[in-house]
């Protein structure tokens, strides 16, 4: 297997470590002494977890033995598993015996021939599931010896031998090997990335902006996005994509606006505005443009920059504007406070405010139909588009702070006072109150309203059904989460924290792998792909990363046997019930 680059990443199986939180707790000697306790009583994954948080704390001596402590502690799991195996396989062995010998007697021979089957299965499946357990701790081992393509064997073959009987450290093992094998580095920035934006489309791409405030196109037609990287006037201070990704809107200090082709290719510039631009937007089309400015005017414009329309109203900068999702109509929020909506041609519709509050948050429902607001006063409303209002949205006693819709699903989320979240339907009826024991920092809900995440200042992300049922807490994170997400398909969780890390999981709360993406933590799903756009190497690389199980539906057991490598990591490490992978074909 060739390995395109790998991430070594000191974590195994639910700890990662980040230099970002380390030196900030003094619970050094405390967290060894009692690794080493849970050693002694050969519970090797609580000493192994209390090792790597000691290696956080701020008193930990600049001469320690922790790498040490883990290593025993590892090569001790493992003796132990070896044991168990050896135990159930000579069991198993004795249980055959039995069997044998109770056929040839004759002696109770009906109970007898059942008992000892009985034993002998019973004994072969713990035997297994103990060597596959060893087989995948035995993966991360010399995985974190950049032994790569040994332990992407092992964690794949110990999936094999378990078979359904899967566990969170074997799934972990083989996500850890999966990430190191195949994570393919797209860009390397000559500084630390802040913006990262696929493109839609039928090209795959990707925009992004660095530090020096420089703007870069990645564009291929295969899944590496390598041969082509366009770099964008270094004026610009923004940069917007259209729907289908073949246009770009950039502005800089300036009044002016610039449309460029995918190439970089400047197509043509827009003149009007009086002061700077702070917003624009493409329409879901991609055939009109409506720019907004400290001139407290938003203009509309072609795609190829002839103005149609200046919109006025507003008494403050504009700040936001954005499309309905079917392009029927478009928005405009200004730091007066207020929000209006605006036909295609430039004619108002209505004018979203309230009376002595600010409007915090505006946003369009995915079928456009309607528009939630929430003021500073704590009134979260939903309008129609031409302003008549459907529904409140929270109880007069508990102010909102943010709400959110599904993408293809009536159903939205509403975040109450500081530590609930409510669900409804976008014709106000509740669904769910989800109570929180801190404040609530984000929330997301999956494209269809069956589930919802949300997270808060325990450092801990929750997953809820959308009867307010707490399905799983995910646990992992030292610091802040700063966003959740779904996959596309529903099937996977991505979850970010200020404490460096990123984290993929699946819905039983299971991590699969995580990495060090950095303080700015730019990570994503694809939206067309099973994979994930990530930044690496301390903010300055763009890399993709497949799914786990998108790579494990592409090995042959067979095959991976078959091979040279196969056969001697098996022979090294004396693996048992080889039978076994036969037998679950």
């Amino acid at each position: 297997m060739k390995i395109k680059q790998f991430l070594l990443i000191p974590a195994l199986f639910g700890i990662s470590v980040s230099t970002a939180i380390a030196q900030q707790v003094p619970c050094y000697f405390k967290y060894r002494d009692e690794g080493i306790q849970e050693m002694r009583q050969k519970k090797f994954s609580d000493a192994n977890n209390l090792y790597w948080l000691a290696f956080l704390c701020s008193d930990k001596p600049e001469k320690n033995d922790l790498s040490d402590l883990i290593q025993q502690c590892q090569a001790n799991w493992v003796r132990d598993l070896e044991v168990s195996v050896q135990q159930q396989k000579v069991a198993y062995e004795a249980a055959v015996t039995a069997r044998q010998e109770a056929e040839a007697s004759k002696v109770s021979e009906e109970k007898a021939r059942r008992e000892a089957e009985k034993n002998a299965r019973k004994a072969r499946e713990q035997g297994i599931r103990a060597e596959s357990l060893r087989m995948a701790l035995v993966s991360d081992m010399v995985r974190q010896k950049g032994r790569i393509s040994d332990a992407l064997t092992l964690a794949y073959l110990a999936l094999q031998m378990a078979g359904p009987d899967l566990s969170p450290p074997m799934m972990r093992a083989f996500g850890d090997a999966v990430r190191d094998s195949f994570t393919h580095t797209l860009f390397n920035s000559p500084d630390i990335l802040e913006r990262m934006e696929p493109l839609n489309g039928n090209a795959t791409g990707v925009l992004l902006k660095i530090n020096g405030g420089n703007y870069y196109i990645l564009r291929d037609g295969s899944n590496d996005m390598q041969s082509q990287v366009t770099r964008l006037d270094s004026d610009l201070s923004n940069v917007t994509a259209s729907p289908r990704g073949d246009r770009f809107i950039g502005w800089g200090k300036s009044p002016k606006i610039q449309i460029f082709d995918a190439t970089g290719a400047e197509v043509a510039v827009l003149t009007g505005h009086s002061e700077p631009i702070r917003t624009a937007a493409f329409s879901p089309d991609g055939q009109l443009i409506v720019t907004g400015s400290r001139d407290n005017t938003a203009r509309l414009w072609s795609h190829t920059g002839n103005p149609l329309a200046v919109l006025d109203g507003h008494t403050g900068n504009v700040q936001q504007v954005v499309f309905a999702p079917d392009g029927s109509y478009f928005l405009t929020r200004a730091s007066d406070g207020t929000a209006r909506t605006w036909s295609l041609q430039g004619t108002l519709l209505a004018v979203f405010q309230a009376d002595d509050a600010y409007l915090r948050t505006v946003c369009i429902a995915p079928d456009s139909k309607q528009i939630a607001a929430v003021f500073s006063d704590g009134q979260a409303r939903l309008h129609t588009p031409d302003g008549k209002q459907i529904t409140a949205l929270n109880p007069k006693d508990q102010p909102a702070k943010d709400v959110i819709f599904a993408a293809a699903s009536p159903i939205l989320a509403v975040c109450v006072g500081a530590k609930t979240v409510q669900t409804c339907t976008t014709s106000g009826t509740a669904l769910a109150t989800c109570i929180h024991q801190t404040e609530v920092t984000g929330m997301a809900l999956a494209a269809d309203g069956s589930a919802l995440l949300t997270w808060a200042k325990d450092h801990v992300v929750r997953l809820w059904d959308n009867h307010g049922k707490l399905l799983h807490e995910l646990r992992g994170h030292r610091t802040d989460v700063t966003e959740a997400a779904f996959s596309p398909d529903g099937r996977h969780i991505l979850t970010t924290s200020k404490d460096g890390t990123t984290k993929l999981w699946d819905l039983e709360g299971n991590i699969l792998t995580d990495w060090v993406s950095g303080p700015n933590a730019l990570v994503q799903f694809l939206p067309n792909e099973t994979a994930m756009l990530t930044v690496m190497n301390g903010g300055r690389s763009v890399a993709r990363i497949p799914f786990p199980e998108q790579i494990y539906g592409q090995m042959n057991r067979q095959d991976v046997l078959d091979s040279a490598g196969a056969k001697a990591v098996l022979e090294e490490f004396k693996v048992q019930f080889l039978d076994a992978l036969t037998a679950r074909q």
